[in-house]
């Protein structure tokens, strides 16, 4: 190889860039926009997809995922008492444990509360992760369960931020959301979260310990998210099938729980990475049709080139030039073309990367941390060498035949695009250009219909307050009662408010869970027949805030408070599903271990987003929930009249008037959560609109080249005709037939293969066929269009030859 591609080749090939620059730059920008794209998209997936956590023996750990048996995994949390059966009832686990979430305002003593995400988890958590201190201890069995004293272990960047960095911490009892907890310790700067709980992107900066026994939890109280790891030599399969097993034995003794329920075991990365694997790989697939594209132009022009310097290479071959030398030249071009547009590639990947940041919020997990690490550089660098040999190898068997570089060969080529070779890259960037652009219009469409949806909530002219509940910790209920009233009455006296009630858990936040229901009144139901719904606890106002619809009955009210019988609002699905036979006002369920009676029936809400079906939701008085109520921390909504410009500090400040002590989290539009929940979907059409366009804009550029070269390359044959008495815009249009062709080719071998690729991505698309009539329409007529007049120009030029000229020998 040495031999081949010396240093004096590359010299000779920069020279001979030189006397080429609209090639060079044409070629470079082409090939750095592909290179760009793929390597922006190379690092997404190698951070969210491919990178480990970095915890020992990761291929061990394993996420356990709660579901109904037969059915697909939703939202995939379990109880903690069968996390904890699935460890002592298995030979498949070395351990299992389990984390939920838990949000404490901080009280550090010397500023104002700080509120941080936070899990509940089992003692064992961080010893089964593989998780040692940086300072302090790890949880012990004896700081789980009735009676132990609460501790907490902090991340290291909530204790640097809150705490300074003070290693004093350790030992130090701290106040949070009302209760002392002693900082057993702080976690490694290095550490990983696994990232089964997010707080609206934000994950665990704070741990504690359950205050309950395990077996005090409710087996139907499905809000853990559990973890095991895996005994030595055992696989997934197996595991997965003995706690089948172990769930079917619990089904047996736990019927109204258990029954018809089972756990699936996974990665520990799945819960994470799987929602976005299958859209991280169809956008590489995309980007790497781009990245095609891209060489293909290159090439084409690199084609081109050699064509047009046919008589050098002839002088070269007939003074004695080897067939290897040739091609160590041509390679060193590619590779000097192919290494500054990896250069410039990675300049506009370091942008992308960032515009990506800021695209993606929470759709991607982990994807603020994302950079050019050692192995994206590597790819970039396989990248480079490998265009680098496409751009040698193509044109080496147009211009060194075995017989010595033959005219025949040399003048076939030349005319025009009619070789197969030219002909080939031409309608395959056009062919791949329409499969991104198809491919674009199904995920525009999309996210269009996604908007289209009905949530069951109005999210215009609405904002939340994420509170905390700090101050209503050490308040009785008729107090927490109280307060709550006051913050209400002074925020709806605001200008501009029409509406604000609070809920332990606002629609289209992030944390879900099932919570079992017990249908008292009707016929009694069977072992394993229990159900679940999002159980809520909302006080009046909320449903009226959020523009629920009522469809029967009343809404909560103040006079639902503990002296009064248990009341509930339930939406239409919830109805349908406790009592099929309808006359629902008045029925009965035990919720929470209380009893609760419906008075009224609202519509039902996308909770989790648009494209997600709604669940079954049951609206419980705040006044009355046992488990959530109005001691604990509420969510406000707060209700404008149209086009009120509510203030976040003017809602701020009304709420501490009410009550100074309670800290106001964030204040955001309701609309911003929507967004959020289709963040995937509209990440992967903005990705590919951007793919889309600059196919494009690459396949234009490639066809007015190519209707250029053809016209520069048969001006004798146009000059003659002009000659013979054809008219300027007759060969003008000859051009542009000619161009016509190459597209109609691309199109109808395109088309083809974007059907194809559409139902292999059918499940990526939300309420869209693959054969959608309006993106079957307007991909082909956008690409003509564009295509013939960014052919026009070039074509222009075969009516302005002078045949005087052209018809000169030489």
């Amino acid at each position: 190889m040495m031999k081949v591609w010396r240093l004096g080749s590359v010299r000779r090939a920069v020279r001979s860039w030189t006397r080429s620059p609209g090639f060079f730059v044409a070629g470079a920008s082409t090939l750095a926009l592909g290179i760009a794209c793929t390597t922006v998209l190379f690092a997404v997936a190698d951070h969210v997809l491919l990178q480990p956590l970095g915890f020992p023996d990761e291929d061990r750990l394993v996420a356990l995922q709660g579901g109904r048996i037969g059915e697909p995994i939703t939202i995939g949390t379990v109880s903690y008492p069968e996390v904890r059966d699935l460890a002592e009832r298995s030979r498949s686990f070395a351990g299992t444990a389990a984390i939920r979430a838990w949000l404490p305002a901080i009280e550090p003593g010397d500023g104002p509360p700080t509120v941080a995400p936070g899990g509940t988890v089992s003692w064992n958590y961080f010893r089964l992760l593989g998780v040692d201190p940086a300072l302090g201890r790890l949880f012990t069995a004896a700081d789980e369960g009735a009676g132990r004293a609460p501790v907490a272990i902090l991340s290291h960047d909530l204790w640097i931020r809150v705490f300074g960095g003070d290693a004093d911490v350790v030992g130090r009892t701290v106040q949070m959301s009302g209760t002392g907890y002693e900082i057993v310790g702080v976690l490694p700067e290095r550490y990983e979260d696994p990232r089964l709980l997010t707080f609206d992107g934000d994950i665990p900066e704070i741990w504690r310990t359950s205050g309950i026994d395990v077996s005090d939890w409710p087996r139907g109280g499905r809000s853990w998210r559990g973890i095991g790891r895996l005994a030595g030599g055992v696989g997934i399969g197996v595991a997965e099938a003995e706690a089948r097993d172990v769930m079917a034995t619990l089904g047996e003794i736990y019927p109204e729980e258990s029954r018809d329920q089972t756990i699936h075991v996974s990665p520990i990365r799945e819960p994470v990475v799987g929602p976005v694997r299958s859209g991280l790989i169809v956008l590489l697939a995309s980007v790497g049709i781009l990245l095609a594209i891209s060489v293909l132009n290159a090439a084409s022009l690199v084609v081109n080139r050699t064509v047009d310097r046919a008589n050098d290479w002839r002088v070269r071959r007939a003074l004695g030039a080897s067939r290897a030398q040739l091609f160590g030249e041509l390679l060193a071009e590619g590779t000097v073309l192919a290494a500054a547009a990896g250069l410039a590639g990675i300049g506009l990947a370091v942008a992308g990367i960032e515009a990506v940041r800021q695209l993606a919020t929470t759709s991607l997990p982990g994807i603020q941390d994302l950079t050019l690490d050692v192995q994206v550089l590597a790819f970039v660098l396989t990248v480079v060498l490998g265009v680098s040999l496409v751009l040698g190898l193509l044109p080496l068997g147009r211009i060194t035949p075995e017989d010595g570089l033959a005219r025949a060969d040399l003048r076939a080529g030349a005319a025009g695009l009619s070789g197969p070779l030219r002909r080939g890259l031409l309608v395959g960037q056009i062919a791949a250009t329409v499969v991104l652009l198809f491919g674009a219009g199904l995920t525009a469409r999309s996210v269009t219909r996604l908007y289209d949806v009905d949530l069951g909530i109005d999210t215009e002219d609405a904002l939340v307050l994420e509170m905390h509940g700090l101050g209503m910790f050490a308040r009785s209920d008729d107090e927490a009662a109280s307060v709550y009233r006051d913050v209400f009455s002074r925020l709806s006296a605001l200008d501009g408010v029409r509406a604000a009630g609070a809920a332990d858990i606002v629609p289209l936040t992030t944390n879900r869970s099932c919570d079992g229901v017990t249908p008292l009144d009707g016929p009694p139901r069977g072992p394993g027949e229990a159900l679940c719904a999002e159980v809520r606890s909302a006080t009046p106002g909320f449903l009226e805030a959020l523009g629920v619809p009522l469809i029967h009955g009343r809404t909560l009210g103040w006079e639902d408070n503990r002296d009064a019988a248990g009341a509930m609002v339930i939406s239409r699905s919830a109805a349908d599903l406790f009592w099929p036979e309808g006359d629902v006002l008045g029925r009965r369920a035990l919720v929470h271990g209380d009893t609760f009676a419906v008075v009224g029936i609202v519509e039902d809400v996308h909770a989790r987003g648009p494209a997600v079906e709604p669940d079954p939701n049951v609206y419980l008085s705040a006044a009355q929930e046992p488990w959530n109520g109005l001691g604990r921390g509420l969510s406000i909504v707060v209700r404008g009249t149209p086009n009120a410009r509510l203030e976040a500090a003017a809602l701020r400040a009304t709420v501490q008037e009410a009550d100074p002590r309670e800290p106001v989290r964030s204040i955001r539009p309701l609309s911003d959560y929507r967004d959020e929940r289709v963040a995937g979907f509209r990440l992967r059409g903005a990705l590919m609109q951007l793919f889309g366009g600059a196919a494009l804009a690459l396949a234009s550029i490639g066809l007015a080249g190519a209707v250029g070269f053809s016209v520069r390359r048969r001006r004798r044959e146009y000059g003659v005709r002009l000659a013979l008495g054809a008219r300027g815009p007759e060969l003008t249009r000859h051009a542009l037939g000619e161009a016509l062709r190459w597209i109609g080719a691309g199109v109808a071998v395109g088309l083809a293969a974007a059907f194809v690729a559409g139902l292999a991505a059918r499940s990526l698309l939300f309420h869209v066929q693959p054969w959608d009539p309006v993106a079957l329409v307007l991909t082909p007529v956008l690409l003509t269009v564009v295509g013939l007049v960014s052919a026009w120009l070039p074509a222009r030029r075969a009516a302005k030859v002078d045949p005087m000229v052209s018809l000169r020998p030489g």
